[in-house]
């Protein structure tokens, strides 16, 4: 009961008039802010949350008529919270995501008033039950509560159950909360990937995969299916409700272009936009040209053979070297049992630039996709000149030169003109012109007696009416400074810089 001065008297009432509130859990304060007296009536049970938890509320109101008391309005002061339940299961829930998830806890909102209360979660999968490694819990008042499940498990809708008949109130009712700690979760079911390049186009050498999954304890079986073709079979095992990476390895290895992940057990799940490839690049099998190769710089060569690595299905194929513009070089044929190294040699011939072309179906290693590159077998060899001519040089001596001899290393088809230029005004003399025979196209080392020369500075210059080659390393001279009686100094002048060599 509330007396309200000595005009009016509250009796604050629950469960239909039928329970009155106790004096001592009723505060009463008053305002008369707004011109009319507001009194108000504060609940604060001791043992409970602040006010009192019931279905209804009702008050009775009396005053002595003598006193001419208005009561102009009440106004009871409520806050919705949920029902009292004992046994009643919530609905179930997608906890915000429809598709599988692996269910790690909840954060409840309860009251259990002191008692404890045994709580456990359904699946509605199968109807199974689990419980959480915090029930039974007790409070005394309205809670945040955590709840775990060691292990979790996979469910797609799920609900808060209970069967020992004890009151409580909890959420999700009432803006009282329910929250799920949940992860996405692979469906189990034969599903099948989205077709896949790998993150690279063209063919690729498949060595292994590492697939996460989940089997839920039994043997299940994935394919792996190509654009190609192919199918490769995989079984595997691993536990329920554990994310397990499992390993396959493609044996034998297969070459494929775009694949497929297909579950073939639907009580397997994989994740499949997380699988790892192990694989090679690979170059197309077709009969495409190799680049046109400079091979070490645009110097002349004599090539002698080539290392290939090539691939052609195991058939025989005939490779044909096209060089400088076009031009036809040798041609050899070769069986590759996939990727394979076969070393192939012929007359060799000079050229600055190399093609090779499949005149098949072949997989060829150089410079494009994959590990490996093919090698041509090949020496430097001197350009094919008319006119060769080096700039004046005292040839590494001091004043008064004299040269005796010169082996001379050239290759030629024609005749060449070797002629000498001395250092001028000062008098100078030069060694004679000499005439070089045709070596007939082959590779010669000519030894030339010199006529008698005196010079500070000399040069040289060969020309002739075909092309020639000359190998500067090889050519050798025996010079000496005039007036010494020791022996001549050998020197080889040419293809380098500086003193004591010339630059042609």
């Amino acid at each position: 009961m509330a007396l309200i001065g000595t005009s009016l008297t509250v009796k604050p009432y629950v469960a239909l008039y039928t329970s009155q509130v106790p004096d001592g859990e009723i505060t009463v304060s008053s305002s008369t802010s707004q011109g009319r007296t507001e009194t108000i009536l504060d609940f604060a049970p001791a043992a409970a949350d602040s006010g009192i938890n019931t279905r209804d509320f009702e008050c009775s109101f009396s005053w002595p008529i003598s006193q001419g008391t208005i009561l102009y309005t009440w106004q009871p002061s409520i806050q919705p919270y949920p029902e009292s339940t004992f046994d009643r299961a919530t609905r179930f829930d997608d906890a915000g995501n429809p598709g599988n998830k692996l269910i790690r806890g909840f954060i409840l909102e309860l009251n259990t008033f002191g008692n404890p209360k045994a709580i456990q979660v359904q699946r509605s999968d199968d109807a199974a039950f689990f419980t959480p490694s915090e029930s039974p819990a007790t409070t005394n008042k309205q809670v945040l509560k955590a709840f775990s499940f060691n292990p979790p498990f996979v469910a797609h809708n799920i609900r808060i159950t209970s069967s020992d008949g004890v009151a409580w109130m909890h959420g999700p009712d009432e803006d009282w909360q329910l929250t799920w700690i949940a992860d996405p979760w692979v469906e189990y079911a034969t599903l099948r990937s989205e077709w896949s390049d790998l993150g690279r186009r063209g063919a690729k050498y498949l060595r292994g995969l590492v697939l996460p999954m989940d089997t839920q304890g039994a043997s299940a079986t994935i394919k792996v299916v190509t654009s190609d073709g192919q199918t490769v079979t995989f079984t595997a095992n691993t536990p329920a409700a554990v994310k397990t990476p499992v390993a396959f390895a493609f044996v034998p290895p297969i070459v494929a272009h775009d694949v497929q992940i297909q579950v073939a057990t639907a009580t397997a799940g994989a994740w499949m936009s997380e699988a790892r490839w192990d694989f090679d690049p690979y170059p197309e099998i077709i009969p495409e040209y190799t680049p046109i190769m400079e091979i070490s710089g645009p110097d002349n060569k004599f090539v002698q053979g080539v290392k290939l690595i090539a691939d052609t299905a195991n058939l025989p194929v005939t490779f044909q070297v096209l060089f400088d513009g076009g031009q036809s070089g040798p041609s050899f044929m070769g069986t590759f049992n996939g990727k394979q190294t076969l070393v192939f040699s012929w007359t060799p011939f000079n050229a600055h630039d190399i093609q090779l072309v499949p005149q098949g179906n072949a997989r060829v290693w150089w410079g494009s996709e994959g590990e490996g590159q093919s090698e041509w077998v090949f020496q430097p060899f001197p350009e094919l000149v008319t006119n060769w001519i080096t700039e004046l040089t005292s040839l590494g001596g001091v004043g008064w030169q004299h040269l005796r001899y010169m082996n001379f290393a050239y290759l030629s088809t024609t005749p060449i003109t070797l002629t000498f230029s001395v250092d001028s005004e000062n008098g100078s003399t030069a060694p004679l012109t000499k005439t070089i025979p045709s070596s007939g196209g082959t590779q010669t080392k000519l030894f030339l007696q010199m006529s008698p020369n005196k010079w500070k500075l000399i040069g040289f210059s060969a020309t002739s009416t075909g092309p020639f080659a000359l190998w500067l390393p090889d050519i050798e001279v025996a010079v000496r400074s005039w007036g010494d009686s020791g022996p001549y100094r050998p020197l080889k002048p040419f293809g380098g810089t500086g003193t004591p060599q010339a630059e042609v």
